[in-house]
């Protein structure tokens, strides 16, 4: 089963890494506390939906949006 999720990351946030809320159609505001730099808030968001859809990290993957706030991204099932 493949799910297509559209995600806004906040970066550098004051919070605490973490799904600040979820919208019936999937959609989802995230805060991530790193920064945008070489990847690692990509790869802190792919760990925490892992975590939030219990699948491995290597079952979720970002289709759109690598170097924007703004996310399309699959998780397979």
């Amino acid at each position: 089963m493949t799910q297509v999720i559209h995600v806004t990351v906040k970066a550098h946030a004051k919070r605490p890494t973490a799904i600040v809320s979820v919208a019936n159609n999937g959609d989802m505001v995230v805060t991530v506390g790193t920064l945008p730099i070489m990847g690692k808030a990509n790869k802190l968001l792919l760990i925490l939906l892992a975590e939030y859809f219990q699948v491995a990290p290597s079952q979720i993957v970002i289709l759109k949006g690598h170097l924007s706030n703004r996310k399309v991204v699959q998780i397979n099932k």
